[in-house]
């Protein structure tokens, strides 16, 4: 069931014009951004590819949780 809620909430954000990515900053590290709607915000934080892949899908489930229901 985890694994599903994750693909539903990535589905709702990309459906929803919401895109979450890294961007590399060095060879083992990142950034990531999301893009809403063409609007590019870009985090301060910096990653690793594994921490960033955690991430991603935690924002993916926030904002699933947060606009599901408007």
């Amino acid at each position: 069931m985890f694994i599903n809620y994750n693909y539903e909430a990535q589905r709702y954000c990309i459906h929803n014009d919401i895109k979450i990515y890294n961007t590399a900053v060095s060879k083992t590290s990142v950034k990531i951004e999301i893009n809403y709607k063409g609007e590019v915000i870009k985090s301060d934080t910096i990653y690793s590819i594994k921490d960033s892949n955690r991430k991603i899908w935690e924002l993916y489930e926030y904002f699933y949780n947060k606009r599901k229901d408007k």
